[in-house]
């Protein structure tokens, strides 16, 4: 048998926890969800695809078995970002691969791999995990 305080005692204890709940569900409901924010970095070809123009580039390394979607590197992206200032931008990195082509014309994949390391290395990537594109 509950005694009438006990029983009072319970039912405002119970009162007060229901209000706690709902005061929280409340709170909880105004709070501002931070979405992540967008991904600023961007995959980089190691060994450039190459297209329209500059297809028998692509050719030559295709020709010695390098699948170029298997080795990439992530870097930072946008505007002001390293892929677009110093890669493509002043350190024109796919006219680079195709000027080392043409000087290399009988090129095997060791040396093309080769070539790709010592790039790495002149643009700051060495030490990046290299990743296939997709």
């Amino acid at each position: 048998m509950v005694h009438n305080a006990c029983a009072k005692e319970a039912a405002e204890l119970a009162g007060k926890q229901a209000d706690d709940v709902a005061g929280e569900a409340a709170q909880a409901s105004r709070k501002v969800l931070a979405l992540p924010a967008p991904d600023t970095t961007a995959l980089h070809h190691i060994i450039p695809v190459f297209r329209g123009k500059s297809a028998k580039y692509a050719e030559f390394i295709q020709a010695r078995g390098i699948m170029v979607d298997q080795y990439c590197v992530r870097v930072a992206h946008g505007n002001a970002s390293h892929h677009l200032k110093f890669i493509h931008g002043s350190g024109k990195w796919n006219q680079k691969w195709m000027d080392w082509i043409d000087a290399n014309p009988g090129a095997t994949a060791k040396d093309i791999f080769q070539q790709a390391g010592r790039m790495m290395d002149e643009f700051g990537l060495s030490g990046s995990q290299i990743v296939p594109y997709r």
